[in-house]
């Protein structure tokens, strides 16, 4: 029988498990305060040194994010309670 990933005692796959479970949160908590239009666009791909990055799927989708990113910023910080998050990196 297959195991879930979060049922195995290996500490590298434990590991792996939680860092996923950090971008899925992450994630989620951005599209929740970005418009539905840029939403569907963006996805977490990093999270280190209190820094999210962000990539987006093309130009005109980051240029829009890049206005939304003070205000994404203080939203996280403010609402999410990510206090530490010192800046958001956008990337395509």
């Amino acid at each position: 029988m297959i195991k879930k990933i979060n049922e195995c005692r290996n500490d590298f796959l434990s590991t792996i498990y939680g860092k996923l479970s950090e971008f899925q949160t992450c994630e989620r908590l951005i599209k929740k305060h970005l418009p539905e239009r840029l939403a569907q666009h963006c996805r977490v791909t990093d999270i280190r040194n209190n820094t999210i990055f962000i990539s987006v799927t093309n130009t005109g989708m980051l240029s829009l994010l890049r206005y939304e990113k003070p205000n994404l910023l203080k939203k996280l910080r403010t609402e999410e309670k990510m206090y530490a998050l010192r800046t958001i990196e956008l990337q395509m």
